[in-house]
């Protein structure tokens, strides 16, 4: 008993389909760097005073007991 299929499936691909794909994403990216030379200049705006901090820097502290509790302590106050 044969029991082979008589039509079998070429898991092949073209090479010729890739090289169109090449070549077609090839002419995408060089016209995309053409028209990318050619944007609007962008005005920022300038800094006119210096940001200041609010407040001070301040150390945290975190405790961690025994029994797996902890503690924070935020310029030596607790924060609960």
């Amino acid at each position: 008993m044969n029991f082979s299929s008589r039509n079998k499936v070429k898991a092949e691909w073209g090479m010729a389909s890739m090289t169109d794909l090449i070549f077609l994403l090839l002419i995408f990216f060089i016209i995309m760097s053409l028209m990318s030379n050619n944007q609007a200049p962008v005005e920022l705006p300038k800094v006119e005073a210096e940001v200041k901090p609010s407040q001070d820097p301040v150390e945290a502290t975190v405790v961690i007991t025994k029994e797996n509790e902890y503690k924070v302590y935020y310029g030596g106050d607790e924060v609960k």
